[in-house]
């Protein structure tokens, strides 16, 4: 049994390995395009003297267009094609991130402060009383 299975792996192995050399290329398959609409709204109303306004709207309406199938040739991946599984970032991605300008927290002088302050502001009145 163990020489039946060890035989399987290697005429595996060996089909994979084969594969790799090949120009061969895999397309997955595309997707068809949607169109949502959402719900129209129609209104009528009718005064006391028996005019009649009407109103219709159409509902908004989101396009999402058609997605054609990708491509994989056997250069790009010899031997195999990995699914396409989302990588978990385990780093603290801060040390990428740009760092600050060292103001942060701080007071910036505003030069046109100036043009605004009439000095209507009174901190030692306020403050005591």
């Amino acid at each position: 049994m163990k020489i039946q299975v060890a035989a399987f792996l290697a005429v595996v192995l060996l089909a994979a390995t084969d594969a790799s050399h090949l120009a061969a290329a895999l397309v997955g398959p595309g997707t068809h395009g949607t169109i949502l609409q959402g719900p129209s709204s129609k209104t009528s109303l009718v005064g006391p003297d028996g005019s009649h306004i009407a109103g219709v709207a159409a509902g908004g309406t989101v396009v999402a267009p058609a997605l054609h199938g990708g491509v994989v040739s056997a250069a790009v991946a010899p031997g195999y094609v990995a699914a396409g599984v989302p990588a978990v970032v385990g780093v603290h991605a801060g040390a990428f991130l740009a760092p600050g300008s060292g103001h942060e927290g701080q007071y910036v002088h505003d030069y046109t402060e100036h043009l605004y302050d009439d000095g209507s502001y009174k901190g030692d009145y306020y403050e005591g009383h």
